[in-house]
């Protein structure tokens, strides 16, 4: 969908998959800066499918992308959050949820 950006963490795929398969395909987005997010998951993810966790793998790609500036982490954190769903999994923002309890 070229009119959003998905910025959460790989998900959806069964580890036993991935461990059979010489190659995982991930597609980047038009944002090239924006696409690190969701590629560092998905490598995350094809390093170690087994050992791979999701929101610390996305946490890791934030505070990667952030370069250690405590702002910009907790701004990409609350863009990310808002933009986390997708086709393979339809979460309510992890950003606005607590919100709302």
């Amino acid at each position: 969908a070229q009119d959003r950006i998905f910025l959460g963490p790989y998900t959806g795929r069964d580890p036993a998959v991935a461990s059979g398969s010489a190659a995982l395909l991930a597609n980047a987005m038009e944002q090239a800066s924006a696409s690190r997010i969701p590629l560092f998951t998905a490598a995350d993810f094809a390093w170690n499918p087994k050992g791979y966790r999701a929101d610390e793998s996305w946490q890791a790609a934030i505070d990667d992308l952030a370069g250690g500036d405590a702002g910009a982490r907790e701004a990409l954190r609350a863009l990310a959050g808002n933009s986390a769903d997708s086709v393979l999994g339809s979460a309510e923002s992890a950003y606005l949820q607590p919100l709302f309890a």
